[in-house]
């Protein structure tokens, strides 16, 4: 199974740090494809505080995502993304 290697573009290059949570599997256990995406929130971009938020789901749970009108967290209100983030965790894998 493979895994996603993480970004050359990332400040740290300690590979604990980079790799805390664990690797993230292309294949889901039963070795599906999956996809995955991220979202940040904080100030400036990469600068100052920052929270980070990675989810993967089966590659065709996509359309789903288009269903329920994902796109960027900046364009949504806070009690819309509470929604989204409870569907979300009943789609997929959140982290």
């Amino acid at each position: 199974m493979g895994t996603v290697s993480p970004s050359s573009a990332m400040v740290s290059r300690d590979p604990a740090r980079l790799n805390q949570y664990g690797p993230f599997p292309r294949e889901g256990s039963d070795g599906e494809p999956m996809v995955g995406g991220l979202d940040e929130a904080g100030r400036g971009s990469w600068i100052g505080p920052m929270v980070l938020g990675a989810f993967r789901l089966p590659r065709e749970g996509l359309g789903r995502l288009v269903e329920l009108g994902i796109r960027d967290s900046k364009l949504l209100t806070p009690g819309r993304r509470t929604l989204l983030a409870s569907e979300l965790a009943r789609t997929g894998e959140i982290r």
